[in-house]
């Protein structure tokens, strides 16, 4: 029996395809787990600077000094604060240490935890939170510069 085309057999050439395809779907697969990772990493970056965000907010209804006598008057108000500075912690420790690189936002932590408890316990003014919540918020660290 004579083959038409002479060349490769057809079953030669259609392995040939099948094995290009298989190359091809591996790539967008690949492709598409590390998109998936970046919008992951994006996604909790966003949450931490979105809980940041709700507690700045939550600041603005609070008065400058937590002076004694006004502890019982906004009993709620601080309580809902530290509730969102818990859900800052989270957001900061889902992030898995995505934010250790970013200078302005480690040292930023580092003073909106003390800054917290000093404000929290009378011995500060919101101000010196609502500075730092401000550097925070205003870094690019999301989608980058």
């Amino acid at each position: 029996m004579q083959q038409v085309n002479e060349g490769w057999p057809w079953g030669t050439m259609w392995a040939a395809i099948s094995a290009m395809a298989t190359v091809a779907t591996f790539v967008v697969a690949a492709w598409a787990m590390f998109r998936w990772r970046k919008q992951d990493e994006l996604k909790v970056k966003l949450i931490f600077k979105q809980a940041i965000g709700d507690y700045a907010f939550q600041l603005v209804k609070m008065p400058e000094v937590l002076f004694t006598k006004d502890l019982k008057e906004y009993e709620s108000e601080r309580r809902n604060l530290t509730i969102l500075f818990h859900n800052c912690f989270h957001a900061l420790a889902m992030t898995e240490n995505l934010l250790d690189e970013n200078k302005v936002v480690t040292e930023c932590w580092a003073k909106f935890f003390e800054a917290h408890q000093s404000y929290i316990t009378g011995q500060s003014k919101s101000s010196d939170l609502d500075e730092i919540c401000t550097l925070i918020l205003s870094e690019p660290f999301v989608f980058g510069k």
